[in-house]
């Protein structure tokens, strides 16, 4: 029998809130002015980032957080769990007089929760995070529940690493000796590789609050007349607009769990000023990826990004690889309506000329024309969707009992980022796979409970393909 060979470890980072749940298990949901006598109070590990990271770890990723943390008593029993919990926290940092993030969920019989949540300092985060040459260490970032500020300095960040690698390109081909072609057909050729990449195109722009920034969403639009990132420039003549910077005050980095006592130092000044403890980049020999790539990007929406303006939105997601949607965040973002949502789906893949299945599908089919960016549609017990500019399908949730639903849309994003983006699976077989990792998670109290391992995840799938519950 052949020994299989190791397959190297995907490195994920995860970006976003790691909170405090504080779960309260009602006998109903409360009406006004009620008394209840509850079940049970409870506190757990919670927040996004920290169900996703779990997610990942569970499905083989080498997954790291990176969050923010107060420094209060919350802050204490929060870093006690996690660390209990065996996550990487090289990448956290705790903000001296800052509040750590906590949410009340609200349990009831039916397994359904409502979370009532409060940020703290895990709303800062566009201002602590890591800088570029630490990004593109990793394969994939997953942004849990981020704000706008944060995702577009992502974009920003991803397209300077374009552009350089663009540049880069160019200046190699200009130092490499001529083609035999004629010298008119060098020069044009030269002159293409300078031009700007058009889709990744930003500008910043005023925000109505003197001390607040925005960025404006013409992502590579065809009327955007050719504009570049103009951040270091544009404080001259827009007083408003503030550069993207961390604060003046000092945020100390949370030791990991698993980390040695002597840290390894940064690669960069900027790296030193965020993270006082990070750990030293991988050799080139340990990187295939190079030093021009950007890892891929996916978000799962949080309350915070969806209360932004839906066409700064639509833009920015647009740019990214993977973006996760609800029934919720769908009709926020699309106007879609949830009801027209449970139309008869498409089971297979189609291209971008194939009017079959519902319209909405066809709709954000059309509008992902051009762009590299995936949908992925959860719609609860109706199934969920992927959907890209040339392919979309559809598989059918898998009903079973429920404890409580907390984490479920976590557990699903990362069993589908791994499955597809890392581990190479079709669509098909990856919305079926995240189905199974969230069927299994929901078994579970808490948000970071209950993840599947990879292999505990496959095994299941394989025995609901050999029932028969999917029909290709």
């Amino acid at each position: 029998m052949e020994e299989a060979v190791p397959t190297p470890q995907a490195r994920v980072l995860v970006v976003g809130n790691t909170y405090l749940d504080e779960f309260v298990d009602l006998p109903c949901f409360p009406t006004p002015d009620g008394k209840f006598a509850v079940r049970e109070i409870a506190e757990d590990l919670g927040g996004s980032a920290t169900n996703a990271c779990c997610g990942f770890l569970a499905c083989g990723a080498a997954a790291r957080l990176h969050s923010l943390i107060g420094d209060d008593d919350v802050a204490l029993r929060l870093l006690a769990r996690l660390r209990h919990k065996g996550l990487d926290l090289a990448l956290c940092k705790q903000i001296p007089g800052g509040k750590t993030g906590r949410t009340i969920v609200l349990l009831t019989p039916d397994g359904m929760s409502t979370k009532l949540g409060h940020g703290g300092v895990a709303n800062e985060l566009v201002h602590h995070l890591v800088p570029v040459d630490q990004l593109r260490r990793f394969d994939h970032v997953h942004l849990a529940s981020v704000s706008l500020p944060l995702l577009e300095k992502v974009l920003l960040m991803k397209h300077d690493v374009a552009t350089h690698s663009s540049s880069s390109s160019s200046s190699s081909s200009s130092s490499s000796p001529p083609p035999s072609s004629p010298s008119s057909s060098s020069s044009s050729s030269s002159t293409a590789l300078q031009q700007p990449p058009s889709p990744s195109l930003i500008a910043f722009v005023p925000s109505p609050s003197p001390s607040a920034y925005s960025v404006d969403s013409v992502y590579g639009s065809p009327d955007s007349g050719g504009l570049v990132p103009l951040a270091s420039h544009l404080s001259s003549f827009l007083p408003h607009v503030t550069p993207f910077s961390a604060p003046t005050s000092t945020a100390a980095t949370i030791p990991s769990s698993s980390s040695s006592s002597s840290s390894s130092s940064p690669s960069c000044s900027s790296a030193s000023t965020l993270l006082s403890s990070s750990p030293s980049p991988p050799s080139s020999s340990e990187d295939p990826r190079g030093q021009e790539c950007f890892p891929s990007v996916s978000i799962d929406l949080g309350a915070s990004i969806l209360s932004e303006d839906p066409r700064r939105l639509r833009a920015a997601f647009k740019r990214l690889d993977c973006v996760f949607f609800n029934e919720h965040s769908l009709k926020l973002v699309y106007g879609v309506d949830t009801d027209a949502a449970h139309d008869k789906p498409t089971t297979s893949a189609a291209d971008d000329d194939d009017d079959d299945g519902p319209a909405w599908v066809v709709a954000l089919q059309r509008e992902l024309r051009g762009t590299g960016a995936k949908y992925v549609v959860t719609l609860g017990l109706h199934g969920a969707h992927a959907i890209s500019a040339h392919t979309r399908c559809f598989r059918p949730s898998i009903l079973t009992s429920v404890v409580d639903t907390t984490g479920a849309g976590d557990a699903f994003a990362s069993a589908f980022v791994s499955f597809s983006r890392l581990w190479g699976d079709s669509d098909s077989d990856a919305l079926e796979k995240a189905h199974c990792a969230a069927a299994m998670k929901i078994q579970h109290k808490g948000g970071a409970n209950g993840h599947p391992t990879r292999e505990v995840i496959e095994a299941e799938w394989r025995r609901r393909k050999a029932a028969g519950e999917w029909i290709p």
